[in-house]
């Protein structure tokens, strides 16, 4: 059993991260991991998992698989079957990001959801939805997306509860809105309009909720859709105007992740403007950000940006030493990557093995 204040405080940890403000979501994990080892096995594996949650939040994949596979080792120590289907999930939607949406991942995710059907435990299934929404349209498989993140929804507001604090209907309402700017992005010029159309339907639809229940994550993540929409559309100012405002409320959350890929969006639109300068410092701010949040890919994408600036700028020295940093940094995160990969791999077999 765990006992309530612990039970609290992961859910406080995990509140905290759904709605944006992730590093507080991760002080708070680290804490409640104090806690629970002074409480009990099951105690730990509960803080545990709501580390590695908060760690996938945060953009933090490789620290969230290397939890998740503390996770299921331990789990299996105390056939704690439950937590260790949790651990795989995470994992699951952590390797996503580090191998790209391959058939690897996606049996991961079919694993997952038999243990979570075998288990009838409805917060994960809500997960697995998410993340094979995700999944699906990484691999621009929109239609099998959709479906998922329908069905997700659909069970979320049936369920209630943990299910909603774990995975809440704003956040798969928000990566549907995303999936619609995918399509979008996907689309043939005849079949553009159209697609415009339902991606601002979807994105009004997150703007009302999140005025609803005052959630300023929920805003932003709409925004960086409308943003990366009108930018698709051509229209620059209306974009730069989005993003402007994304910037606002993920500053006032602290959410990292967000500050990060909307500047390097910004410097994207810039360039286009011929507004080389504004270009070049939008993306160093982006690269000071991951800088300070490492490892993160974003790191060597932010210095191929600077290095392009100014490239177009005529400052071909700093150009130069910018696309040196960009190889070293790719390297950098390779290694850690591989790493990550490699025990991952090596681990998931026996993993799934025993899960099946």
């Amino acid at each position: 059993m765990v006992s309530e204040a612990l039970q609290s405080a992961c859910d406080n940890a995990i509140r905290v991260s759904r709605r944006g403000d992730t590093r507080t979501g991760m002080d708070l994990a680290r804490h409640a991991y104090r806690l629970a080892r002074q409480e009990s096995p099951e105690a730990e594996l509960e803080a545990l998992n709501a580390s590695a949650l908060c760690q996938a939040a945060n953009g933090s994949f490789i620290e969230s698989i290397a939890t998740s596979i503390d996770i299921v080792n331990l789990a299996h120590q105390h056939s704690h079957r439950r937590a260790a289907a949790y651990a795989l999930t995470t994992m699951a939607g952590s390797a996503s990001y580090i191998l790209d949406a391959n058939d690897d991942v996606l049996e991961m995710l079919h694993v997952c959801r038999s243990e979570a059907d075998a288990l009838a435990d409805a917060p994960l299934q809500v997960r697995i939805h998410n993340t094979f929404g995700l999944v699906y349209g990484n691999l621009a498989r929109f239609d099998e997306a959709d479906r998922e993140y329908d069905r997700g929804i659909a069970l979320v507001n049936q369920a209630g509860g943990r299910a909603s604090l774990i995975t809440p209907g704003y956040l798969m309402l928000g990566n549907r809105a995303f999936l619609a700017v995918q399509r979008a992005r996907a689309a043939t010029p005849e079949d553009l309009p159209r697609l415009v159309d339902d991606a601002e339907r979807r994105i009004e639809v997150v703007l009302s909720v999140a005025t609803a229940e005052m959630n300023i994550d929920a805003e932003a993540r709409a925004l960086f859709c409308l943003g990366q929409l009108r930018a698709l559309q051509g229209k620059n100012v209306e974009a730069l105007l989005a993003f402007r405002a994304v910037l606002t409320r993920a500053e006032e959350i602290r959410h990292n992740p967000r500050l990060i890929d909307t500047n390097i969006e910004m410097s994207k639109v810039f360039a286009i403007d011929l507004q080389f300068e504004k270009a070049l410092e939008a993306m160093e701010t982006a690269y000071e950000i991951a800088d300070a949040n490492r490892p993160t890919a974003k790191v060597a994408t932010a210095c191929e940006g600077i290095a392009a600036m100014y490239a177009s700028l005529g400052r071909s020295r700093e150009a130069a030493h910018y696309r040196a940093k960009t190889e070293r940094e790719r390297e950098v995160f390779g290694r850690d990557n591989e790493y990550a990969v490699r025990d991952l791999n090596a681990f998931w077999r026996a993993a799934a093995t025993d899960a099946s």
